[in-house]
């Protein structure tokens, strides 16, 4: 039986006084994004039987990285071949130099 299975991650970078996202800029779309995401696949035609959405809306240690990795593992865990796995991430991204000359401009993404 195929699984299904999503994680929509949200993260508006909201500073509280123990947070480590002072020195990234604040976001405004990332949990409205999650949201929307959220809402598509409860109206798409298909169904998923499992679904996960972290934010930083209520609780900024839903989106450390420990979080965030094991609800990665949780994605993953088990699956074989013809499930539906959906990973949805709203929030900063990162550039770095490349070691593969498949990235034209130099960087991954």
């Amino acid at each position: 039986m195929r699984r299904t299975k999503a994680l929509l991650i949200g993260i508006n970078y909201k500073p509280t006084s123990n947070s480590s996202f002072l020195s990234w800029d604040q976001l405004s779309g990332s949990h409205r994004d999650v949201k929307n995401m959220w809402k598509f696949l409860s109206q798409a035609e298909w169904t998923y039987d499992e679904v996960i959405m972290l934010t930083d809306e209520t609780d900024a240690t839903k989106v450390y990285r420990d979080n965030i990795i094991a609800h990665l593992e949780w994605l993953v865990k088990d699956c074989q071949p013809g499930d539906l796995l959906l990973l949805h991430y709203s929030g900063h991204g990162y550039q770095r130099p490349t070691r593969s000359p498949t990235e034209d401009d130099g960087f991954d993404e």
